[in-house]
């Protein structure tokens, strides 16, 4: 949102829906300081970024599957450091993985592994 100086654009900020935020210590300088490194003003760089996140929550909100998918990765990766399977093993595992094969069916998934 690029806001102009002049009369017309002044009114639609006077009149812009406004939110005042309580920012932790550090954090305005922090967030000037990215906002002069993006050539930005902060009130852009502050926008920017709500934005963007709000466009990440709405793909996770699409793919309610995918915070499963992780887990399921940071489970075969946890199993893969301890166990040290042979490669037959992490073969299976992963043909199961890849064919949708149910949680059940993963003993790692129903137990807790570490993760």
């Amino acid at each position: 949102m690029i806001i102009r100086r002049n009369c017309m654009d002044q009114t639609t900020s006077r009149t812009a829906d406004k939110f005042v935020v309580r920012l932790p210590d550090g954090m305005r300088d922090r967030i000037a300081q990215v906002a002069r490194d993006n050539t930005r003003s902060m009130n852009s760089e502050i926008i920017n970024r709500l934005e963007q996140s709000l466009l990440v929550s709405q793909v996770d909100a699409a793919n309610p599957l995918k915070a499963d998918l992780e887990r399921a990765y940071r489970i075969i990766d946890r199993l893969l450091q301890v166990a040290s399977p042979s490669t037959e093993d992490v073969q299976e595992i992963l043909e199961l993985f890849k064919c949708g094969t149910p949680r059940a069916s993963f003993p790692a998934m129903n137990s807790s592994a570490g993760v």
